[in-house]
């Protein structure tokens, strides 16, 4: 395994947030009115809750209140012993036995429970400090105790999160509202990434802690809100990646109903600073970490939503003897609240991706422009022909660009019945594979987790036209395109003067059985013909032609890559 890299990943993220006023927060003293048949439960009454689940209250006691109820009545209650979220409920049916109330509700809501409501309330948080000890992300074998098939990430997160609600309602409509969540805060984050982790998409949560139970001041409404915060990585990672230092950003996200709909927005300031200090290795991966801001009404899923954000950092490349890669800083953040919490019966609004912004940070500059190197280390030469730069070799990569291997190895009539993406090396002669390359179905050149190396591409139909038209068309442009002589090509190799350095080879094929090698050249295109065929272009040792043709999509060809 090779040895791995200690990588120092600094950067402060202040997410969904404006910069933080560090003097009490603001609030507007709310105005409320309540509609006829809405009451709120008293002190009295209050003490005599006995348990409240979703369904029904039980009372025990007989206030002059309790005795006032009746079904179609809108009760509301703060926090209390037993009813520690309080509830907005509309009475369904009461059952008295004794001074035993048991009280059917179902729920409301607060276009139903109040006349008029308007409200503007926020409150911040303490500065959480969040230190877990050292979080093995992934780790390939189970075994923690073998590090070179790890990611580990080690996490000092200080964040001081902020929650926000305002709400118009005016003759049981309401008019306008607001919801957001506010974060500011610095991360520091080292990450050990191990050399053969391969393919990953994981999330684990870290972090969850309230930031508070609450009563919004002159009103019943109960609020709760929790901090959580979670770690992820997808994509591949081989090899080491990544380390770079960022500074500040502040950033404002939210939902707001106004005007009679719902709409996003988000305000956004970033003033970062990334110093690069090394990539060595081979990596297409996301890593990040999610704060987010939970909150519900008197506890309720009918009432609820997020605000969350994310921080994260994106490697891309191939690292080996010619360096292709871009390293990627950025912040992206969403929302959500259901509409029932207004009294709508839509099921949410919900913005996953408010928005989404990166900052390239790095581009390794090719050591070499005229080499390229697939994910398994192979090189390859370049030739430019017109407008276009193609690779001089036939592709002969065994990996997707993110390490997943292509599947190989299949008898004849798996190979005819398959659907998935293959290759197959001529007649399974390793020495085949060192001269022709590999041949693969069009359902592996489609893939998208793509088998040209970075910064490439398998052709289409139109671009090899183009590449056919550029050498004089069909009758010429073989001859321009094959290699001389006979050492590959069997006699007599007609009109091959290999004037373009395309340098084109008689790989053969396999569709049943393999054929044709040292006869004709194919070349896959990504494009389809119908259903079940694709195009393709082959030379031939007879002629000077470059012809266009059609296979099987589970046809073997070879495959040669443009330049993106």
């Amino acid at each position: 395994m090779k040895k791995l890299l200690l990588i120092g990943l600094t950067y402060a993220l202040i997410l969904l947030g404006c910069k933080k006023d560090t003097s009490s927060d603001n609030n507007i003293d709310p105005i409320m009115e309540l509609g006829p048949k809405t009451i709120i439960i008293d002190n009295s009454t209050a003490m005599t809750i006995q348990a409240v689940d979703s369904t029904q209250i039980i009372f025990s006691g007989n206030t002059e209140q309790l005795q006032s109820l009746a079904p179609g009545s809108i009760i509301i209650s703060g926090i209390t012993a037993n009813a520690p979220n309080g509830f907005l409920r509309k009475i369904s049916s009461i059952v008295k036995n004794g001074s035993i109330y048991t009280i059917k509700t179902i729920q409301s809501t607060l276009t139903e429970a109040f006349l008029s409501l308007h409200i503007d309330f926020t409150t911040t948080s303490a500065l959480f400090s969040i230190t877990p000890p050292d979080i093995i992300l992934y780790d390939v074998d189970g075994n923690t105790n073998t590090t070179s098939d790890q990611i580990k990430i080690n996490v000092n997160l200080g964040l001081s999160p902020r929650f926000h609600i305002k709400t118009d309602i005016s003759n049981f409509t309401l008019d306008s509202a607001k919801i957001d969540g506010n974060f500011e805060g610095t991360l520091i984050t080292s990450i050990t990434a191990g050399g053969s982790v391969g393919s990953i998409s994981k999330e684990i949560n870290i972090y969850t802690q309230p930031i508070g139970l609450f009563t919004i001041p002159g009103t019943p409404i109960v609020v709760t809100a929790s901090l959580r915060v979670s770690l992820g990585v997808n994509g591949s990672i081989n090899v080491q990646v990544i380390a770079s230092d960022s500074k500040s950003s502040n950033i404002n996200a939210f939902i707001e109903y106004k005007n009679g709909k719902w709409d996003k927005g988000y305000v956004r300031t970033m003033d970062n600073q990334y110093t690069f200090s090394g990539l060595v290795g081979n990596a297409n991966a996301k890593i990040y970490v999610e704060p987010a801001i939970d909150f519900k009404l008197w506890g309720s899923d009918w009432a609820k939503g997020s605000i969350t954000s994310q921080g994260y950092l994106i490697a891309t490349g191939q690292l080996f003897p010619s360096p292709s890669c871009e390293l990627k800083a950025g912040i992206s953040a969403g929302a959500e609240a259901n509409l029932e919490f207004f009294g709508w019966t839509f099921s949410a609004a919900s913005y996953p991706n408010i928005f989404d912004y990166s900052k390239l940070l790095y581009t390794c500059p090719p050591q070499n422009p005229g080499v390229v190197t697939d994910i398994d280390g192979n090189i390859y030469h370049t030739i430019v022909i017109g407008t276009q730069t193609w690779l001089v070799e036939n592709l002969k990569t065994s990996r997707y660009r993110n390490g997943d291997p292509i599947t190989t190895g299949l008898s004849d009539v798996q190979w005819q019945s398959t659907s998935s993406g293959a290759f197959s090396i001529y007649n399974n002669n390793s020495s085949n594979n060192t001269t022709y390359g590999k041949l693969y179905n069009w359902y592996a050149v489609t893939d998208p987790r793509q088998i040209a190396p970075l910064g490439w591409h398998i052709p289409t139909d139109a671009e090899l036209g183009t590449l056919l038209t550029f050498l004089g068309g069909e009758p010429l442009a073989g001859g321009k395109l094959k290699e001389t002589g006979t050492i590959h090509w069997q006699a007599p190799n007609t009109g091959a003067t290999n004037n373009s350095g395309f340098t084109g080879l008689p790989g053969g094929f396999r569709l049943s059985t393999y054929n044709d090698i040292g006869l004709n050249g194919n070349f896959l295109s990504s494009s389809v013909r119908n259903s079940t065929d694709v195009w393709i272009y082959y030379l031939d040792y007879l002629g000077a032609g470059f012809l266009r043709t059609w296979s099987p999509k589970y046809g073997g060809l070879s495959v040669r890559c443009l330049k993106d």
